[in-house]
């Protein structure tokens, strides 16, 4: 640009002007002198003042600041005729050509032709991304200008200074490693080639404690705590004393020892005590200062339940106390023990016995450390063994609940039924049912008890649902309580799954039986003695006796008008049974009956041992009562009752070693011969009647014996008639058997006349009488006397 303008007049010298022209035009060029400040630190906003000559006032100028290729502008902020000011601007090289421009981008050069026109920029650091930083050292991003990969930077805390590495990540922008350092204020100085860069807002940063990691033993922390952990991190050794919290809203503490100024040692909490399992956050508290959490490495981050680094998994475990021991048919509640177990959710228990799995019903936990089970039904199962483990799962996943061991069970021996269930007190056999049973079982016994009595018989393992006992009871029948009890002393497990209970109960059972018949002088009666088992003293026993082939009770056969039974407890293994008659009724039989014995009571039969439904014979037997001896027809005749025609009786004279054969006349009625001879010592004979070879009894005193009473059969001669003049004499045959008295021929006629004679010639069997004279002809009774008494 160029501008004309007049000058005053001046004097020189006179120059000859050739061109003979008046005046002519001279052109001033606007031009820049110096600079009042040739550098600037790279981030501008420093003033620069360009001083030169005819600056327009009414123009805007441009400073440019260019190297090769790359540039950057700054407007004029001030204009006069000889002075320009701008404002340095941002530039990333270190050396700068400057330009000045006008209007239309119209470079104004420099006065002179030795006007320097570089300018300088010096190098910047503004400010850091953080102005904390863990003491474990860190990562810092700084922002500045004329970052170089000949920089050194420098840390100082207190009086310790260390070098830092760094690498540039951007134009304006370097990543700096802060080495480790004790908590404390770092100062940072980034120098070149021994030069400072210029700090302008002299930063400084604060190394503070804090920590990266929790560590277990293992993948999870035990609810049940008390398992070491490890929190890494730095300046832990700047603090008196740390604790470990876990959770946030939910927390528990733990102390911790500081062992360096990197590691902390504690032992968990007992979390799974109040609170359920879960994942939870964890936090480092140190002199009431809750540390920061850098993660590994990371800064400037908060814990949260996705970093593994600060977080612990506390998960619910189950306690193995001892040996789960239940009986097999299921329902038994057991407790399963443990901590963090979660009481909105549910838990199973799966029982494994030999790969074979039973699964337990769902069950949510009572607390965090206590669930309670009802142990499944483990009698159909396939495998004999008694022994298997459990595992806690967490539903509905089927999640394990962790146990430092197997927990163990046992299925335990049980049973829920005894057939039969009544039984007879002889010792009956019975099968007891259950599951589990094993060889064990034959150390095993059976107690049976009504509250007063008490009786034990030995097991019989049979296979392992069925054991046997032979169930003998020596006390008076009654409702028992069956346990079995194991060598042990203890009774094992009983499910009434058929609903008949323990109960077994034992009934009266008759063995055996013997009748005494009425052999005692004046004793009409039968008495049955019945022999058994299990008797009650409080009986209310019937006694009835039936023969089956006739139909007839014994009451049909005594006269039931007189008659009566009466029942008799002697013992537990005795009864009599007693029939009181008068008599037998007429033309009633009794003699080879089998009259069957039914004992009873309100409830049942009693029966017979080894035939319980059955009977034996009871043979009740005739009587008789006098003896009658017919000398005509030199025959006895037996008056009784209850003779049976077709059956084989006898007359036995045993003192004369005499049998005869009876023979049945009727019921009441037998007839047999007198005995062919008689000792002469004897007045009278003892008899028995016999039935094949049983005694018949004689039911009267005396009568029971045959009274030999003299007595006579013939006479010779026997003419009808006699001299009424006496003298003739008559012989007579008879038997008189033994006496000491005289024997006399007594004579009655018939108009009243007696006459008596002592009798001639006498021997035991005859004797002779003398006819006396009689005063008239009439007919005359004889008959014999002994002695002074009647004949």
């Amino acid at each position: 640009m160029f501008w004309s303008f007049s000058l005053p007049a001046l004097t020189f010298a006179q120059v000859r002007y050739i061109d003979e022209t008046s005046y002519w035009n001279v052109i001033f060029q606007t031009c820049w002198s110096s600079l009042n400040n040739t550098e600037s630190f790279a981030n501008g906003g420093e003033a620069i003042q360009i001083s030169g000559f005819g600056f327009p006032t009414s123009e805007q100028y441009t400073l440019k600041f260019s190297t090769g290729e790359n540039s950057t502008t700054s407007s004029s902020i001030s204009v006069s005729l000889r002075d320009l000011t701008f404002l340095s601007t941002e530039y990333d090289f270190k050396l700068a050509n400057i330009t000045l421009l006008v209007a239309d981008n119209v470079e104004i050069s420099a006065c002179s032709s030795l006007q320097s026109s570089l300018f300088l920029y010096k190098p910047v650091w503004l400010e850091i991304d953080r102005y904390s930083l863990p003491s474990k050292g860190g990562y810092l991003l700084i922002t500045g200008f004329l970052f170089s990969a000949d920089m050194q930077i420098t840390v100082t805390v207190r009086n310790e200074s260390k070098s830092a590495s760094f690498e540039i990540t951007a134009i304006r922008q370097i990543q700096c490693l802060v080495p480790f350092f004790t908590p404390g204020t770092a100062t940072i100085v980034i120098a070149v080639d021994g030069v400072n860069f210029l700090n302008l807002n002299n930063l400084q940063v604060t190394l503070f404690a804090g920590w990266d990691n929790v560590s277990l033993t293992t993948d999870f922390a035990s609810a049940a705590g008390n398992e070491i952990f490890h929190v890494y991190g730095y300046g832990f050794q700047s603090f008196a004393t740390c604790i470990c919290r876990f959770g946030v809203s939910d927390f528990m503490d733990s102390e911790v020892i500081i062992k360096n100024d990197t590691i902390l040692e504690g032992l968990t909490p007992e979390w799974g005590s109040y609170y359920p399992e879960a994942l939870v956050m964890v936090s480092v508290i140190c002199d009431n200062q809750t540390l920061s959490f850098t993660s590994m490495g990371a800064y400037n981050i908060s814990c949260s339940l996705d970093n593994p680094h600060c977080t612990v998994k506390f998960t619910a475990v189950h306690f193995v106390l001892e040996v789960l021991r239940r009986h097999a048919y299921g329902g038994q509640s057991y407790s399963i023990n443990g901590s963090g177990f979660d009481p909105t959710s549910s838990y199973k228990s799966i029982f494994y016995i030999n790969g074979e799995a039973i699964e337990g019903a769902e069950q949510q936990p009572i607390s965090t450390t206590r669930i309670i089970f009802q142990t499944p039904d483990f009698s159909h199962r396939q495998q004999e063994s008694n022994y298997g483990y459990l595992i806690l799962y967490r539903m509905p996943n089927s999640t394990v609940v962790y146990s430092a061991q197997n927990q163990t069970f046992e299925i335990l021996s049980a049973w829920v039924q005894v057939v039969p269930n009544e039984v007879l007190c002889s010792g009956q056999t019975v099968e007891i049912f259950g599951s589990s049973f094993t060889e064990a079982a034959n150390g095993f016994r059976c107690e049976f008890s009504d509250g007063n009595y008490v009786q034990t018989t030995t097991v019989e393992f049979v296979n392992s649902s069925v054991l046997r006992c032979t169930a003998m009871w020596y006390h008076p029948a009654a409702n028992t309580t069956l346990n079995i009890i194991t060598n042990e002393s203890v009774a094992i497990d009983f499910v009434d799954l058929v609903g008949r209970g323990k109960r077994v109960e034992f009934f009266e059972v008759i063995s055996d039986y013997q009748v005494t018949l009425p052999c005692q002088t004046g004793n009409k009666s039968f008495v049955v003695h019945i022999s058994g088992y299990g008797f009650k003293p409080d009986n209310q026993y019937q006694c009835v006796f039936y023969s089956q082939s006739d139909s007839q009770y014994l009451t049909d056969i005594v006269d039931p008008s007189t008659s009566s039974t009466v029942i008799t407890w002697t013992s537990q293994s005795s009864v009599t049974c007693e029939v009181r008659f008068e008599s037998i009724l007429s033309q009633q039989t009794i003699d080879g009956k089998c009259f069957s014995l039914m004992l009873s009571d309100p409830r049942r039969s009693i029966g017979l041992l080894n035939n319980p439904d059955g009977s034996k014979c009871v043979n009740f037997s005739s009587y008789w009562s006098s003896l009658s001896p017919n000398y005509d027809a030199q025959i006895v005749d037996v008056a009784g009752a209850g003779f049976t025609t077709g059956l084989r009786y006898y007359c036995e004279f045993p003192e004369v070693g005499i049998t005869n054969d009876a023979t049945v006349v009727s019921s009441e009625k037998l007839v047999c011969n007198l005995p062919a001879s008689v000792n002469e010592n004897s007045t009278s004979l003892s008899v028995q009647i016999l039935l094949e070879d049983r005694v018949i009894c004689c039911s009267s005193g005396s009568d029971c014996f045959l009274t030999l009473a003299p007595y006579w059969k013939t006479y010779q001669p026997t003419g009808p008639r006699f001299p009424a003049k006496g003298g003739a004499v008559i012989a007579v045959t008879g038997e008189l058997f033994t006496y000491i008295s005289t024997l006399y021929c007594v004579y009655e006629g018939t108009s009243g006349v007696t006459e008596e004679a002592v009798a001639l010639n006498r021997t035991r069997g005859s004797w002779a009488c003398k006819l006396p004279t009689w005063p008239k002809a009439e007919n005359v009774t004889l008959k014999f006397r002994i002695g002074l008494g009647p004949g």
